[in-house]
């Protein structure tokens, strides 16, 4: 399944989607995460 997380807010409030994110990975789903564009630099794959 192809699953969207849209967040907003700042890094404290984007780490809880990452968990939900990795799990759902885990469980073999398709994930895409959105934030901010200030926490770009910090992103990565997290498969």
């Amino acid at each position: 399944m192809k699953i969207l997380l849209v967040t907003r807010g700042s890094q404290g409030d984007v780490y809880p989607y990452l968990v939900i994110a990795s799990e759902l990975l885990r469980r073999g789903h398709e994930v895409t995460l959105t934030c901010r564009r200030c926490l770009k630099n910090r992103q990565k794959p997290i498969a």
